[in-house]
C-alpha cells in the first residue's frame, strides 16, 4: 500500500505536462470544495433554526402538559396539587384556563385565545422574559397581557394603558345567538402590557389571572382547561411524564414539549432529510468531475502505468494508485469544503450578516454531527467514484 500511496501523493501534487488535465483536476477539487461547503451550511442552518424553534417553545410551551382526556374543563383539587408536588422531579407546576375569546378597544376587534394563568406559570413558562411595554399579569385587578401583533391590531400602546378592553366569551351551553347579553358574558380588563415571541405565538394568545377568567366563564375555582409542569434539570422528562400519567390516572393525557409539536418536528425533520438527499445529489453531480479528471490522468499516464506493470506491480495495485488519487482528491475538497462552510457559520454566529428581519440574524448552528455526516458521505461518495474511475486501469490499456 506503501508505493501505490506514494504514487498518488506524487500525481495529486506533481504539476502534469498537459494543462488541460490540471484545470480538469483543479475544477474538480473546486467543484467538491463547493458541494462540500453548501451541504454543510444546509445542515448547519437546519440545526440553528431547529435550536432557534424549541428556543422559542421554551416561552410557550412547558416541559410537561396534562390535559383532560375528555372534554376541555378538568377538575385539580389540593389533594392532586399535594399528589403531584410530592413527585421527584416537577420543579414547578401551574394551572391554565383557556377559551376563545371576543375582544375589543374602541373601534378595534379580534378574537384570540385568553389564557388564565396563576402565580406559578411564570415560574413553569418563563414569558416575562420577553415582555416589551408594562409588567405582567397581577391579581389585584383584571389585567391583560398581549402579544405584539395582537395590540398593534387592537391599536394599544403604554400610552393609553388607562383604556379598558372588553372581553365577550360564549356562555356555556349556548347553541343559537339571540343576543349579546344573553349568549355572552362580558367583563372589561385593564391593559398591563406587552410581549414577543413570534408571530404566530404573539397573534394567538392573551394572557390573563386564573381568577378573572374562571370568573368571567363562571367556573368554580378548581376546574382549569391544562396543567403545565417544569421538570426539575438533570431528571429525564419521559420518566417523569410516565410518573405524573400512574398517579393522575387515566381520566387525563400527559404529553411532552415535543410530543405538543410534533407535527412540526416531523416537518423540519423532513425538510432536512430532503434537503441533505438534493445537496447529496448534486455531490454527486461534482463527483462525476473527479472521475472524469482521473480517466484522463489514467490516459496521460498511460505510459507510466505501463512502465510500473512491467516493473512487477500487479494489476490490483495499479488500481489502487488510481484508487488512491481519487480518494485524496475528493479529501482535498472536502477538507477546504469544511473550512470554508465552518469560517462561514462561524462569521454568521458571531456577525449575523444574514437576516431573517432587521434585526434577527438567521439562526445557525456549529454542530460536531454535521461535520461528521459530511466527511462520512464524502468518503463514500470519493471512494466510490475513485473505484469507478479506476475500473478503466485493464490489461487492454497496457496493449494499446
Amino acid at each position: 500500500m506503501k508505493f501505490p500511496l506514494y504514487i498518488a501523493l506524487r500525481y495529486l501534487y506533481t504539476k502534469s505536462n498537459n494543462n488541460t488535465i490540471h484545470i480538469v483536476t483543479l475544477i474538480a477539487a473546486i467543484g467538491v470544495a463547493i458541494g462540500t461547503m453548501a451541504l454543510f451550511l444546509v445542515l448547519s442552518a437546519f440545526s440553528g433554526l431547529k435550536e432557534f424553534s424549541v428556543d422559542i417553545m421554551s416561552y410557550s410551551d412547558p416541559d410537561i402538559r396534562v390535559v383532560p382526556s375528555k372534554g376541555k374543563i378538568m377538575f385539580f383539587d389540593e389533594n392532586q396539587k399535594n399528589t403531584l408536588s410530592q413527585i421527584n422531579g416537577v420543579a414547578y407546576f401551574a394551572s391554565v384556563l383557556e377559551e376563545r375569546a371576543y375582544f375589543k378597544h374602541r373601534n378595534n376587534e379580534v378574537i384570540a385565545y385568553l389564557r388564565g394563568v396563576d402565580s406559578n406559570y411564570i415560574k413553569v413558562v418563563p414569558i416575562e422574559k420577553n415582555l416589551l411595554h408594562g409588567t405582567w399579569v397581577t391579581r389585584k385587578y383584571p389585567s391583560l397581557v398581549l402579544g405584539n401583533e395582537l395590540s398593534n391590531k387592537l391599536e394599544l400602546s403604554i400610552y393609553n394603558n388607562n383604556s379598558a378592553i372588553e372581553v365577550f366569551i360564549p356562555k356555556k351551553g349556548t347553541k343559537y345567538i339571540s343576543s349579546i347579553s344573553n349568549s355572552y358574558r362580558k367583563m372589561s380588563y385593564a391593559f398591563q402590557g406587552i410581549y414577543s415571541i413570534s408571530q404566530d405565538i404573539d397573534s394567538k394568545y392573551i394572557y390573563a389571572n386564573i381568577d378573572a377568567v374562571s370568573s368571567i366563564m363562571g367556573l368554580k375555582k378548581d376546574e382549569i382547561s391544562h396543567i403545565e409542569v417544569k421538570v426539575k434539570q438533570g431528571f429525564d422528562v419521559f420518566e417523569i411524564k410516565e410518573k405524573i400519567k400512574s398517579v393522575l390516572g387515566s381520566d387525563y393525557d400527559v404529553k411532552t414539549k415535543k410530543e405538543l409539536n410534533s407535527t412540526f418536528y416531523k416537518m423540519l425533520n423532513t425538510e432536512n432529510l430532503i434537503s441533505y438527499f438534493v445537496f447529496t445529489l448534486i455531490l454527486i453531480v461534482a463527483m462525476f468531475n473527479v472521475v472524469g479528471a482521473i480517466i484522463m490522468i489514467i490516459i496521460n499516464k498511460k505510459e507510466h502505468i505501463l512502465t510500473l506493470y512491467q516493473m512487477g506491480l500487479r494489476l490490483d495495485d495499479l488500481k489502487k494508485i488510481f484508487i488512491l488519487h481519487g480518494f485524496l482528491l475528493s479529501l482535498l475538497g472536502l477538507v477546504i469544503g469544511l473550512i470554508l462552510g465552518i469560517a462561514l457559520v462561524i462569521l454568521q454566529e458571531e456577525y449575523g450578516f444574514i437576516n431573517i428581519s432587521y434585526n434577527l440574524p438567521y439562526p445557525i448552528d456549529l454542530n460536531i454531527l454535521n461535520v461528521l455526516i459530511v466527511v462520512l458521505t464524502m468518503v463514500i461518495l470519493g471512494f466510490l467514484a475513485s473505484l469507478l474511475a479506476s475500473s478503466k486501469v485493464s490489461f487492454s490499456l497496457m496493449k494499446k
